[in-house]
Protein backbone atom coordinates (compact mmCIF):
# COMPACT_ATOMS: atom_id res chain seq x y z
CA UNK A 1 0.00 0.00 0.00
CA UNK A 2 1.40 3.30 -0.71
CA UNK A 3 0.65 6.31 1.57
CA UNK A 4 -0.72 9.39 0.56
CA UNK A 5 -0.06 12.69 2.39
CA UNK A 6 -2.08 16.15 2.48
CA UNK A 7 -0.58 19.13 3.91
CA UNK A 8 -0.38 22.38 3.91
CA UNK A 9 3.71 23.12 4.06
CA UNK A 10 3.70 20.67 1.13
CA UNK A 11 1.19 23.03 -0.88
CA UNK A 12 3.59 25.74 -0.19
CA UNK A 13 6.62 23.61 -1.64
CA UNK A 14 8.07 23.98 2.04
CA UNK A 15 9.51 20.69 3.77
CA UNK A 16 7.02 17.79 4.50
CA UNK A 17 8.55 16.69 7.53
CA UNK A 18 9.54 18.71 10.62
CA UNK A 19 10.41 16.66 12.97
CA UNK A 20 13.50 14.09 14.01
CA UNK A 21 11.05 11.44 13.08
CA UNK A 22 9.74 11.53 8.87
CA UNK A 23 6.24 9.63 8.86
CA UNK A 24 7.38 6.22 7.30
CA UNK A 25 5.28 5.75 3.98
CA UNK A 26 3.34 2.97 6.18
CA UNK A 27 1.20 3.45 8.79
CA UNK A 28 2.02 -0.25 10.21
CA UNK A 29 5.59 1.63 10.22
CA UNK A 30 4.57 3.99 13.58
CA UNK A 31 4.83 2.21 16.41
CA UNK A 32 3.22 4.64 18.36
CA UNK A 33 2.02 8.30 16.55
CA UNK A 34 3.15 10.45 20.03
CA UNK A 35 6.69 10.09 18.64
CA UNK A 36 6.15 12.12 15.36
CA UNK A 37 5.05 15.52 14.86
CA UNK A 38 2.36 15.57 12.71
CA UNK A 39 1.75 19.67 13.48
CA UNK A 40 2.06 19.96 9.33
CA UNK A 41 -0.02 17.00 8.45
CA UNK A 42 -3.72 17.86 8.09
CA UNK A 43 -3.90 14.35 7.31
CA UNK A 44 -2.82 11.07 6.39
CA UNK A 45 -3.41 8.25 4.62
CA UNK A 46 -2.83 4.92 3.20
CA UNK A 47 -4.48 3.56 0.49
CA UNK A 48 -5.15 0.11 -1.18
CA UNK A 49 -5.10 -0.66 -4.85
CA UNK A 50 -7.46 1.03 -7.22
CA UNK A 51 -9.39 -1.84 -8.55
CA UNK A 52 -10.38 -2.45 -12.27
CA UNK A 53 -14.37 -1.79 -11.37
CA UNK A 54 -15.73 0.40 -8.60
CA UNK A 55 -17.63 -1.37 -6.05
CA UNK A 56 -21.44 -1.74 -6.17
CA UNK A 57 -23.82 -2.18 -3.22
CA UNK A 58 -27.45 -3.17 -4.21
CA UNK A 59 -28.37 -2.68 -0.27
CA UNK A 60 -26.73 -1.01 2.29
CA UNK A 61 -27.07 -1.60 6.27
CA UNK A 62 -25.89 0.74 8.28
CA UNK A 63 -24.99 0.44 12.55
CA UNK A 64 -24.30 3.50 14.73
CA UNK A 65 -23.10 2.94 18.40
CA UNK A 66 -23.57 6.84 19.58
CA UNK A 67 -23.44 8.35 23.22
CA UNK A 68 -26.26 10.26 25.55
CA UNK A 69 -23.95 13.53 25.67
CA UNK A 70 -25.31 16.41 23.44
CA UNK A 71 -22.36 16.34 21.71
CA UNK A 72 -22.39 12.78 21.29
CA UNK A 73 -26.63 12.99 19.93
CA UNK A 74 -26.00 16.19 17.88
CA UNK A 75 -23.04 13.89 16.20
CA UNK A 76 -24.95 11.17 15.78
CA UNK A 77 -28.17 13.12 14.37
CA UNK A 78 -25.50 14.53 11.74
CA UNK A 79 -24.37 11.33 10.46
CA UNK A 80 -27.94 9.86 10.55
CA UNK A 81 -29.26 13.04 8.39
CA UNK A 82 -26.51 12.19 6.00
CA UNK A 83 -27.58 8.10 6.01
CA UNK A 84 -31.14 9.02 4.92
CA UNK A 85 -30.32 11.60 2.50
CA UNK A 86 -28.03 9.34 0.66
CA UNK A 87 -31.09 7.04 0.17
CA UNK A 88 -30.23 4.56 3.26
CA UNK A 89 -33.22 2.88 4.08
CA UNK A 90 -34.57 3.14 7.86
CA UNK A 91 -35.10 -0.62 8.30
CA UNK A 92 -31.51 -0.60 7.52
CA UNK A 93 -30.16 1.45 10.33
CA UNK A 94 -29.63 0.50 13.38
CA UNK A 95 -28.57 2.56 16.39
CA UNK A 96 -27.18 2.13 19.94
CA UNK A 97 -27.84 4.75 22.17
CA UNK A 98 -28.28 5.17 26.22
CA UNK A 99 -29.63 2.41 28.54
CA UNK A 100 -32.61 1.63 26.96
CA UNK A 101 -32.24 3.34 23.27
CA UNK A 102 -32.63 7.12 22.69
CA UNK A 103 -36.75 7.62 20.57
CA UNK A 104 -35.40 11.41 19.82
CA UNK A 105 -33.96 9.54 16.23
CA UNK A 106 -36.13 9.27 13.87
CA UNK A 107 -36.10 6.87 11.17
CA UNK A 108 -34.32 4.02 12.57
CA UNK A 109 -34.45 1.49 14.70
CA UNK A 110 -32.62 1.88 18.53
CA UNK A 111 -31.14 -0.37 20.51
CA UNK A 112 -29.98 -0.19 24.25
CA UNK A 113 -26.03 0.88 23.78
CA UNK A 114 -25.10 -2.55 25.24
CA UNK A 115 -22.70 -5.43 24.49
CA UNK A 116 -24.88 -8.03 24.34
CA UNK A 117 -27.59 -6.00 21.82
CA UNK A 118 -24.49 -4.90 19.06
CA UNK A 119 -23.32 -8.63 18.98
CA UNK A 120 -27.20 -9.80 18.57
CA UNK A 121 -27.29 -7.17 16.13
CA UNK A 122 -24.06 -8.13 14.24
CA UNK A 123 -25.56 -11.83 14.05
CA UNK A 124 -28.99 -10.99 12.82
CA UNK A 125 -26.79 -8.78 9.83
CA UNK A 126 -24.14 -12.09 8.80
CA UNK A 127 -27.41 -13.81 7.92
CA UNK A 128 -29.32 -10.84 6.00
CA UNK A 129 -25.80 -9.02 4.18
CA UNK A 130 -24.73 -10.55 0.56
CA UNK A 131 -21.77 -9.88 -1.14
CA UNK A 132 -24.03 -7.30 -3.57
CA UNK A 133 -24.17 -5.11 -0.26
CA UNK A 134 -22.57 -2.53 1.91
CA UNK A 135 -22.02 -1.82 5.21
CA UNK A 136 -21.34 1.08 7.40
CA UNK A 137 -20.21 1.65 11.44
CA UNK A 138 -19.93 4.76 12.92
CA UNK A 139 -18.14 4.74 16.68
CA UNK A 140 -19.59 8.20 18.42
CA UNK A 141 -19.06 7.88 21.42
CA UNK A 142 -15.91 7.72 24.57
CA UNK A 143 -13.46 4.79 24.20
CA UNK A 144 -10.33 3.87 26.59
CA UNK A 145 -7.29 2.35 26.67
CA UNK A 146 -4.63 1.28 29.01
CA UNK A 147 -0.92 0.70 28.41
CA UNK A 148 0.24 -1.88 26.57
CA UNK A 149 -3.66 -3.26 26.01
CA UNK A 150 -5.98 -2.96 22.97
CA UNK A 151 -8.93 0.10 23.08
CA UNK A 152 -12.33 -0.59 24.03
CA UNK A 153 -15.81 0.94 23.16
CA UNK A 154 -16.95 2.30 26.69
CA UNK A 155 -21.16 1.34 25.82
CA UNK A 156 -23.66 2.92 28.10
CA UNK A 157 -24.25 0.23 30.30
CA UNK A 158 -20.94 0.03 31.53
CA UNK A 159 -20.27 -2.76 29.34
CA UNK A 160 -17.34 -2.44 26.42
CA UNK A 161 -16.06 -3.73 23.37
CA UNK A 162 -12.74 -4.18 23.01
CA UNK A 163 -10.55 -4.33 19.32
CA UNK A 164 -10.15 -7.95 18.43
CA UNK A 165 -14.07 -8.25 19.59
CA UNK A 166 -15.25 -5.99 17.20
CA UNK A 167 -12.96 -7.01 14.43
CA UNK A 168 -14.44 -10.32 15.12
CA UNK A 169 -17.95 -9.31 14.76
CA UNK A 170 -17.31 -6.63 11.81
CA UNK A 171 -15.29 -9.30 10.29
CA UNK A 172 -18.29 -12.34 10.61
CA UNK A 173 -20.04 -9.93 7.58
CA UNK A 174 -19.23 -10.48 3.91
CA UNK A 175 -20.08 -7.46 2.43
CA UNK A 176 -19.21 -6.47 -0.94
CA UNK A 177 -16.76 -3.40 1.00
CA UNK A 178 -17.14 -1.46 4.10
CA UNK A 179 -16.87 2.17 5.61
CA UNK A 180 -15.75 1.82 9.10
CA UNK A 181 -15.84 5.35 11.11
CA UNK A 182 -14.25 6.13 14.04
CA UNK A 183 -15.28 9.25 16.11
CA UNK A 184 -13.61 8.63 19.51
CA UNK A 185 -10.54 8.88 21.19
CA UNK A 186 -7.91 6.01 20.02
CA UNK A 187 -10.34 5.76 17.06
CA UNK A 188 -6.87 5.11 15.14
CA UNK A 189 -6.50 2.16 17.19
CA UNK A 190 -9.04 0.53 15.49
CA UNK A 191 -9.04 1.60 11.81
CA UNK A 192 -5.33 0.44 12.08
CA UNK A 193 -6.79 -3.10 12.70
CA UNK A 194 -10.01 -2.82 10.87
CA UNK A 195 -8.81 -1.34 7.90
CA UNK A 196 -7.84 -4.47 5.90
CA UNK A 197 -9.39 -6.34 2.67
CA UNK A 198 -12.48 -4.74 1.13
CA UNK A 199 -13.36 -2.02 3.81
CA UNK A 200 -12.40 1.80 4.51
CA UNK A 201 -11.51 2.72 7.89
CA UNK A 202 -11.67 6.60 9.13
CA UNK A 203 -11.06 7.58 12.38
CA UNK A 204 -10.51 11.42 13.48
CA UNK A 205 -7.60 10.99 15.55
CA UNK A 206 -4.47 8.52 15.35
CA UNK A 207 -3.88 5.40 17.12
CA UNK A 208 -2.72 5.89 20.98
CA UNK A 209 -4.12 9.20 20.80
CA UNK A 210 -7.25 10.95 22.63
CA UNK A 211 -9.89 12.94 20.58
CA UNK A 212 -9.76 16.70 21.14
CA UNK A 213 -13.30 18.28 20.46
CA UNK A 214 -12.84 21.53 18.77
CA UNK A 215 -13.87 24.16 21.45
CA UNK A 216 -12.88 27.55 20.68
CA UNK A 217 -13.97 31.24 20.44
CA UNK A 218 -13.40 31.84 16.54
CA UNK A 219 -16.75 32.98 14.83
CA UNK A 220 -16.75 30.15 12.44
CA UNK A 221 -17.59 27.48 14.81
CA UNK A 222 -19.68 29.44 17.07
CA UNK A 223 -21.99 29.87 14.32
CA UNK A 224 -21.89 26.14 14.08
CA UNK A 225 -22.54 25.67 17.54
CA UNK A 226 -25.32 27.93 17.42
CA UNK A 227 -26.92 25.47 13.82
CA UNK A 228 -25.80 22.50 15.79
CA UNK A 229 -25.56 22.72 19.60
CA UNK A 230 -22.50 20.98 21.00
CA UNK A 231 -20.80 18.52 18.29
CA UNK A 232 -17.40 16.83 18.66
CA UNK A 233 -14.60 17.62 16.21
CA UNK A 234 -14.62 19.79 13.21
CA UNK A 235 -13.71 17.53 10.86
CA UNK A 236 -16.72 15.19 11.02
CA UNK A 237 -19.06 17.86 10.93
CA UNK A 238 -17.57 19.04 7.80
CA UNK A 239 -17.05 15.47 6.55
CA UNK A 240 -20.74 14.09 6.75
CA UNK A 241 -22.12 17.35 5.37
CA UNK A 242 -19.17 17.11 2.41
CA UNK A 243 -21.03 13.25 1.70
CA UNK A 244 -24.39 15.63 1.45
CA UNK A 245 -22.70 17.91 -1.44
CA UNK A 246 -22.83 20.87 1.16
CA UNK A 247 -21.06 22.52 3.91
CA UNK A 248 -22.41 22.18 7.58
CA UNK A 249 -24.36 25.82 7.54
CA UNK A 250 -25.63 23.94 4.02
CA UNK A 251 -24.46 25.78 1.23
CA UNK A 252 -23.93 23.27 -1.78
CA UNK A 253 -20.55 22.33 -2.29
CA UNK A 254 -21.02 21.16 -5.71
CA UNK A 255 -20.00 18.12 -7.40
CA UNK A 256 -16.07 18.03 -6.92
CA UNK A 257 -16.79 16.11 -3.68
CA UNK A 258 -18.24 13.22 -4.59
CA UNK A 259 -16.42 10.37 -2.89
CA UNK A 260 -15.15 8.89 0.21
CA UNK A 261 -11.54 10.16 -0.40
CA UNK A 262 -12.69 13.76 -1.57
CA UNK A 263 -15.07 13.88 1.49
CA UNK A 264 -12.33 13.28 3.71
CA UNK A 265 -9.46 15.39 1.72
CA UNK A 266 -12.12 18.40 1.68
CA UNK A 267 -12.67 17.52 5.58
CA UNK A 268 -9.27 17.51 6.84
CA UNK A 269 -8.63 21.10 5.35
CA UNK A 270 -11.18 22.73 6.87
CA UNK A 271 -10.96 21.18 9.95
CA UNK A 272 -6.92 22.69 9.59
CA UNK A 273 -7.98 25.69 8.66
CA UNK A 274 -11.11 27.08 10.80
CA UNK A 275 -9.15 25.34 14.29
CA UNK A 276 -8.35 28.47 16.49
CA UNK A 277 -5.47 26.76 18.39
CA UNK A 278 -2.45 24.53 17.94
CA UNK A 279 -4.33 22.71 20.57
CA UNK A 280 -6.76 21.22 18.61
CA UNK A 281 -5.10 20.22 15.67
CA UNK A 282 -3.75 17.28 18.00
CA UNK A 283 -7.03 15.46 15.82
CA UNK A 284 -4.76 14.14 12.70
CA UNK A 285 -7.72 12.18 10.48
CA UNK A 286 -6.54 8.73 9.14
CA UNK A 287 -7.95 7.00 6.56
CA UNK A 288 -6.75 3.17 5.72
CA UNK A 289 -8.09 1.16 2.98
CA UNK A 290 -7.40 -2.22 2.35
CA UNK A 291 -7.69 -4.25 -1.18
CA UNK A 292 -10.01 -0.97 -2.17
CA UNK A 293 -9.66 2.89 -2.45
CA UNK A 294 -11.32 5.71 -1.06
CA UNK A 295 -11.13 6.82 -4.73
CA UNK A 296 -14.00 4.40 -5.95
CA UNK A 297 -16.28 4.81 -2.80
CA UNK A 298 -19.08 7.04 -3.08
CA UNK A 299 -21.30 7.08 0.12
Amino acid sequence: MVAEFVSLAAMMGAALYVSAHPLPKRYDDILDPREYDFSQVPSYKIQGTIGREKPQAKRRYAMMITGTQPRHHNTGMLVLEALLDKGYQPEDIWIFEGSEGNPKYPCAQVLPSAKRDVRDTFNYLRHQITPDDSFFFFLGTHANKKIFQDAHILLENKSTISEPELEEMVGSLQPNYSLLYFNSCFGGNFAKRLGVRRRIAIASCLSNKFLHSNWTARKEEKELERIYGAFTTLFTLHFFAALRGMTPDGKELGSSVGTIESAFDYASQKQWEQSGRWFFRKNTPLLIAGEINAKDIEF
